[in-house]
């Protein structure tokens, strides 16, 4: 799951401080709910903003079964994917956990403003 900043931003320095207090509930709230449709162990947060120089962290299922989601091995997972030599995932099955993600986070969100769009079918 990936969060955007909604105003551009060009990494975490550049936030407003309101905007530095709204970020922690929706990581907390994101992460929570990554953790309760995936059945992960712990979630990571990562923000490189390097090809896309906007704010925007991507939290991270962190399975202990699976090494590739393990610290640094992630990075290398992300890179090794980038590079078309490790597959990415189905856009199906991306979609799928992108729902479930959301249907956990749905009543954490709503106090930041946050609701699904008016044409997901869920």
């Amino acid at each position: 799951m990936m969060l955007v900043a909604r105003a551009h931003r060009e990494g975490p320095h550049a936030l407003e401080r309101d905007e530095q207090a709204e970020l922690g509930g929706l990581v907390a709230a994101i992460a929570a709910a990554v953790r309760a449709a995936t059945g992960c162990e712990r979630t990571y947060l990562l923000s490189f903003n390097e090809s896309v120089q906007h704010m925007h962290l991507h939290v991270v299922p962190r399975h202990a079964s699976d090494a590739t989601t393990t610290s640094w091995a992630l990075a290398d997972r992300y890179r090794e994917t980038a590079a078309g030599r490790s597959a990415a995932i189905a856009p199906l099955v991306a979609d799928e956990a992108a729902r479930a993600v959301a249907r956990h986070a749905e009543r954490a969100l709503a106090p930041f403003g946050f609701a699904p769009p008016a044409h997901d079918v869920r």
